[in-house]
């Protein structure tokens, strides 16, 4: 308990006094080895060292904490986006919450920023069911209605379930790496993947395997694409390349 109650105030401090840094990873089309887009993933500055979300972010969820860490990633983003640093679309990770009550600000800050809503993919992290929050199918609808691509993030898992592909206006999903990375030698998470894959057709949406990183995994992803006739499937992993950070 005393151990999260430090990871936590660690967190309140890094965000008060605005030490929040943005890795960009790259998300490949696995056929051809281009980078068709970025994922921006939060990290803090504590005691000089990096720390990335997912080491604290399941302890901030659902509070105000969550959001403020949100906008200060989207502020960066934007900025570095705005930079030319960076370039082509970016996806960002925000919880149906921030979804909820930050959607106008949201908008407002790429007007700010001049960024245009299509270079931007927000990915839905869940962390309680989405289907159960007021307004958010419609604040998502409104998103897509302005040109921002919709996915769904660490799909198979927790809430991120069959019922937010089939009721959500998405536009693709991101397979969580715990099934990826153990496809090769589990047949049920092998099974599950060319089942996404069977669905993602039918709702035309893309797909996004995450945690590849090794040459089985890639190949196995290979094996199940051919054996499924899909034409396209992206990846994310430290075979393609870690995550590096900006300014």
């Amino acid at each position: 308990w005393l151990n999260n109650r430090k990871i936590v105030l660690s967190v309140m401090e890094a965000l008060n006094k605005e030490r929040v840094k943005v890795a960009f990873q790259d998300i490949v089309d696995i056929n051809s080895g281009r980078v068709v887009f970025k994922e921006a993933l939060a990290r803090i500055v504590v005691d000089g060292n990096l720390v990335s979300a997912g080491e604290f972010i399941d302890l901030i969820a659902s509070t105000n904490i969550e959001r403020k860490l949100d906008k200060l990633v989207v502020e960066q983003v934007l900025k570095i986006l705005k930079s030319g640093i960076v370039k082509g679309k970016v996806s960002l990770n925000l919880s149906s919450g921030f979804i909820k009550k930050n959607i106008q600000w949201f908008l407002h800050m790429l007007e700010e920023y001049n960024i245009s809503p299509d270079s931007i993919i927000v990915e839905l992290v869940e962390r309680d069911d989405i289907l159960d929050v007021k307004g958010t199918k419609e604040n998502l609808e409104l998103l897509k209605k302005k040109g921002v691509s919709i996915f769904i993030d660490d799909f198979g898992i927790k809430y991120a379930n069959y019922n937010l592909l089939k009721e959500l206006p998405i536009d693709g999903l991101k397979i969580d790496g715990s099934i990826v990375r153990d496809m090769k030698f589990n047949k049920l998470d092998s099974a599950f993947v060319s089942c996404v894959f069977q669905f993602a057709k039918i709702k035309n949406v893309k797909i996004v395997a995450e945690y590849v990183e090794t040459e089985d995994v890639k190949k196995e992803l290979e094996r199940i694409v051919r054996e499924n006739q899909i034409r396209t499937l992206y990846a994310q992993g430290y075979y393609f390349g870690k995550p590096i950070v900006l300014l």
